[in-house]
């Protein structure tokens, strides 16, 4: 794939744009995993530290 994104050579690939977009797909979704984990987690700490307050 890098050979699609470089500005040097021959141009991009035949299927450089198909394979580019399926790539930013695929980040996008991790992204919006990752998003989604890290709001649970400070979820979590969020009511670990509630608890400590009232003891």
């Amino acid at each position: 794939m890098s050979a699609c994104l470089a500005d040097e050579g021959q141009g991009p690939c035949l299927d450089g744009i198909d394979r580019m977009e399926e790539k930013l797909m695929h980040i996008e979704r991790l992204q919006r995993e990752l998003d989604e984990k890290r709001a649970a987690l400070l979820d979590r700490i969020d009511s670990l530290k509630a608890d400590l307050e009232v003891v």
